[in-house]
């Protein structure tokens, strides 16, 4: 009988799981694109119901400044730029958590009015909510591994 050498004793190895302890460099990725991937389908989804095309420019380019914003920021984390990033992005999540409380009032108050109703309407603020929380998440979750180290 071989006997097996026992380098540390079973209480001081942590159990490991591969998918869990990768999740945190890859949940920021998921994040922007989630979120990248909802602000782009609102900004092509709501049309503005002018008549003139200037109207509809203008709408259309007022919801897609986020997604630039988004775009931007993720360039400069790719970069290396990480602070300035994650400021834009958190505050980026914020807003986009903010202004789905005034949809959703709007949408309630006025089911015929300004706002998302259909189904249609609700899959790109979907999108575009898990891709801040998961952001925010994201945010947390470094926040306490630092605070941790220290």
């Amino acid at each position: 009988m071989t006997a097996i050498p026992i380098t540390a004793s079973p209480s001081a190895v942590a159990p490991t799981h591969p998918a869990r302890d990768a999740a945190p460099e890859r949940l920021p990725l998921l994040a922007v694109l989630t979120m990248a991937a909802g602000l782009g389908w609102i900004g092509g989804q709501y049309p503005w119901p002018g008549t003139s095309r200037t109207d509809q420019l203008l709408v259309t380019g007022a919801h897609l400044i986020p997604l630039v914003v988004v775009a931007v920021a993720a360039l400069a984390l790719l970069g290396g730029r990480r602070n300035p990033a994650r400021v834009a992005l958190t505050i980026v999540a914020g807003c986009i958590k903010a202004t789905t409380v005034v949809a959703i009032v709007l949408a309630v108050s006025s089911p015929d009015g300004f706002g998302p109703h259909t189904l249609l309407d609700w899959i790109p603020v979907g999108l575009a909510n898990a891709g801040g929380g998961l952001w925010l998440l994201s945010e947390i979750r470094a926040g306490l591994a630092a605070r941790r180290r220290r």
